[in-house]
């Protein structure tokens, strides 16, 4: 079985002729974004100019040849999103207007265009003049795919067997009909209303990182960012797991060669004058604790005599766990919090206790501890509210706004997370429930295919029963 799954995710890779039809409509797209801009915005530095990024399978590399293009322009005026400081508009630009530059692009070559500037997040759909014609979908400066296709990516790097999951099972997904299509559908006044597919390519992405988070095969990017954040020159290694634990690793607590801070400000659902902060930020796979991540796993695997999964013995732990071990009342998916989490737990959540504490040692010794990370002994008897009277520093500051923010930003609680029938949280956009779309009846058909799935494997068959649409029962080749 091994051996056919790597064969079905090699055979469908995109071939290079393919890649540069892509590459192509990628250069045509930026160009023609770039003509409309001129058009609309007079004087316009060349500085501004637009990009247009991909995202989605593309961008992770587990596209097929027959993938669309995910696309999104990139607005160099709101590069941090919608900031509190900012008027939300729903057109800040002529660029936003779908409508308009679907007949723009029309002159320029693109064919097939279809605009859908009523949806949640205005789409324009088309095919380029390329050699072969290429599918895509664009959107202007909604980065939500972006962000979130970087993340995964990275997570890619770090296992060989993300990719070939990915593939596997949007092909499983689409045998047993669990990934149906988005539908659009016509509400009053000719309001377009697209409604999301239950499993997209991108809910089964966080879902396959997740499950291998939780069977110790990839480490948590986001892991210092999440937990409280020590003080910068505090360089000295904090053991986030135990030498028997599955996920141990070592991390440096705001290390140097982490990402750069980046906030990415979006819209509330609810209400436009609500803004929410989200924290880009996380480790590159080639980064020194991931590293050290993976070396230390590996010789706990050597000291240990376990031997690495096959590709096949993971897609296998993943039906079962799915399929028969996940307590969809009691957990959530949430590659932010390491995979599993129980659902009482508020996504990115920062222990109370351990904020304040951190906040009244800040209040006490100043945002700037020694580097040797001892604190003064003339420092021991200040006056704790000292700070308070004289100014809080402006690291203190920014603290306090950001947890504040956070606490605010959670416009899906807790208690709507409890009644959910399968949670998946977002792990940049941690206040969007990603499984929200899992009805009842999709929630039944999606763990009785993973253990319908799982069957196969016990039962010798091999690849296509598995990816076939579900039968009555089996028959041992």
């Amino acid at each position: 079985m091994d051996e056919e799954l790597w064969q079905y995710y090699n055979d469908r890779r995109p071939s290079q002729h393919i890649l540069n039809a892509r590459a192509e409509t990628i250069e045509a797209l930026t160009k023609a974004v770039n003509a409309y801009a001129q058009i609309i915005c007079t004087g316009k530095s060349k500085h501004d100019r637009y990009q247009v990024a991909t995202f989605g399978s593309t961008l992770v590399g587990s596209d097929e040849a027959s993938s669309d293009l995910d696309v999104v322009v990139l607005d160099p005026a709101y590069e941090t999103g919608w900031r509190p400081d900012i008027v939300w508009t729903k057109k800040p630009s002529a660029m936003y207007d779908i409508e308009k530059l679907s007949r723009f692009f029309q002159r320029r070559g693109f064919y097939n265009l279809e605009a859908i500037p009523k949806a949640r997040v205005p789409i324009l759909s088309g095919r380029s003049a390329s050699t072969p014609s290429v599918h895509f979908d664009l959107s202007v400066n909604s980065r939500n795919g972006l962000f979130n296709s970087q993340l995964i990516a990275e997570y890619a790097k770090v296992h060989p067997h993300v990719r070939p999951l990915l593939v596997l099972l949007k092909a499983w997904s689409r045998g047993n009909k669990l990934d149906a299509p988005a539908k659009l559908v016509q509400r009053g006044r000719g309001r377009q209303i697209g409604m999301p597919r239950p499993l997209s390519s991108y809910i089964m992405s966080n879902i396959v990182v997740a499950y291998m988070q939780h069977e110790g095969m990839l480490p948590n990017l986001q892991e210092p960012y999440v937990s409280p954040l020590f003080n910068e020159d505090d360089w000295s290694q904090t053991a986030l797991a135990g030498d028997n634990a599955k996920s141990a690793y070592d991390i440096l607590r705001r290390p140097p060669f982490a990402k750069k801070e980046h906030i990415w400000w979006s819209i509330s659902r609810r209400d436009t004058n609500t803004r929410i902060p989200h924290d880009l930020r996380h480790l590159d796979a080639d980064s020194a604790p991931v590293r050290a991540w993976i070396e230390r796993r590996r010789r706990r695997m050597e000291n240990s005599g376990e031997h690495e999964r096959s590709l096949a013995d993971t897609l296998r732990g993943f039906f079962r766990f799915f399929g028969r071990d996940f307590a969809y009342g009691l957990q959530v998916v949430s590659v932010r919090d390491g995979g599993i989490a129980p659902r009482q737990r508020q996504p990115g959540w920062r222990s109370p206790d351990r904020f304040l504490a951190q906040l009244h040692r800040d209040l006490v010794y100043g945002a700037q501890l020694p580097r040797d990370g001892k604190i003064p002994s003339e420092s021991l008897n200040l006056d704790p509210y000292r700070w308070l009277r004289e100014g809080d520093s402006r690291e203190v500051d920014e603290d306090i706004e950001r947890e504040t923010a956070r606490l605010l930003a959670m416009s899906t609680d807790v208690e709507s997370f409890k009644s959910a029938q399968f949670v998946a949280i977002d792990p940049i956009f941690s206040e969007v429930n990603l499984g929200e779309n899992f009805h009842n009846a999709f929630m039944k058909k999606f763990v009785g295919q993973c253990a319908r799935a799982e069957n196969v494997f016990s039962t010798g068959l091999g690849i296509r029963e598995l990816l076939a649409t579900s039968s009555s029962g089996f028959v041992k080749r």
